[in-house]
């Protein structure tokens, strides 16, 4: 069984996931947390710098036992992007988490997500 799942995109999208697992770490598992909590936290920014050393050729790689966190960490973000500029975020939400699981997608395809989501209903509270 493979050990790692491969995304395939642009630098730019795998340098906004890594910072998307980073900022989750911070938020779930604060600096100076218990010590259960600081393994998931070290294994969390260890993934994030992972993913940014490995990009080559529009592909980089994370720990597949981290994927749960890495879901987590995408849905956190939009649902803080949407509370906060009270804007839908559904279509670019499932377009980054097809990304963590290996469907390749690129600045085109979030482009067409982010269109999709201006375009449709507000998020309702």
């Amino acid at each position: 069984m493979k050990r790692y799942i491969e995304i395939h995109c642009p630098r730019t999208l795998c340098d906004w996931l890594a910072d998307c697992i980073r900022n989750y770490a911070d938020v779930a598992f604060p600096p100076h947390c218990v010590d259960c909590q600081q393994v998931a936290r070290n294994a969390l920014v260890q993934a994030a710098e992972e993913l940014r050393t490995s990009w080559a050729d529009g592909q980089a790689r994370y720990n597949k036992r981290i994927r749960a966190f890495v879901k987590e960490a995408i849905r956190l973000h939009y649902r803080l992007l949407a509370a906060e500029s009270g804007q839908a975020t559904r279509a670019q939400c499932e377009l980054m988490l097809e990304l963590c699981q290996g469907v390749p997608h690129d600045e085109r395809d979030l482009a067409a997500a982010r269109a999709e989501d201006d375009a449709g209903p507000l998020p309702t509270a």
